[in-house]
């Protein structure tokens, strides 16, 4: 099973617990028992953003111990920095919004693409890069459609408008009279760089918004 890190927990007796992204668009929890008191074996790469193969029994079971891992690529220089965890964990951040029942062959794809093509210390390529994913998660969990309409009361909607991850367009009334979870809304920024992204490439001329987002999904669809 191919899978990338996306978080690296330390807990006791020097044992790993990693959430990993599969190649079978699942979110599945990992445990490496005793690996950071280890003499003989290293968990230096097993850092999020790394890419492995593990092999694994009992996939049913919450936590699984791979019988054996081995790193297919990892997207840090020889000698990674904490400025190098903290960039490419940027990227990452879209993973925290999925959930276990969920199913994204294609995200794997995506994500794997992007880490194989980051440069560490590149900022504009990471910034490039980053903000690629974010649309292409986006468009992977559906939410790419970017409805006018509030779905709740049917409004249209403005600048201001949220993007709920199960619900979709919120106006801002709407968000005041519901209860939501902060966490389940789909940062703006992450939409706002995709389509300055887009723009400052000169891909588009400068079009109103709607236009813009058309044209992204259709950007999006002939690039993947």
């Amino acid at each position: 099973m191919h899978a990338v890190i996306y978080e690296r927990n330390e807990v006791e007796n020097g044992t790993l617990l990693l959430k990993v992204f599969t190649q079978f668009g699942k979110i599945k929890k990992l445990k490496i028992p005793g690996i950071l008191k280890s003499k003989t074996r290293n968990a230096y790469f097993l850092a999020p953003a790394t890419l492995w193969e593990f092999t694994i029994s009992g996939n049913e079971r919450e936590v699984v111990t791979p019988k054996e891992y081995t790193l297919i690529h990892s997207p840090y220089s020889f000698e990674s920095s904490y400025k190098e965890l903290a960039s490419i964990g940027e990227v990452l951040k879209p993973m925290n919004y999925l959930k276990p029942d969920l199913e994204i062959i294609p995200l794997f794809n995506d994500l794997s693409k992007i880490l194989y093509n980051w440069k560490c210390g590149d900022k504009l390529k990471e910034i490039t890069l980053s903000n690629q994913f974010y649309l292409k998660f986006l468009f992977r969990m559906g939410l790419l459609n970017f409805s006018l309409q509030c779905v709740h009361c049917g409004k249209i909607l403005s600048d201001q408008a949220r993007y709920h991850l199960f619900s979709g367009s919120i106006c801002n009334d709407c968000i005041k009279e519901q209860i939501y979870r902060e966490n389940e809304f789909i940062p703006n920024l992450w939409i706002n760089n995709g389509i300055n992204e887009i723009s400052n490439n000169g891909i588009f001329t400068e079009e109103n918004e709607m236009d813009y987002r058309k044209r992204i999904i259709h950007y999006l669809k002939s690039s993947i």
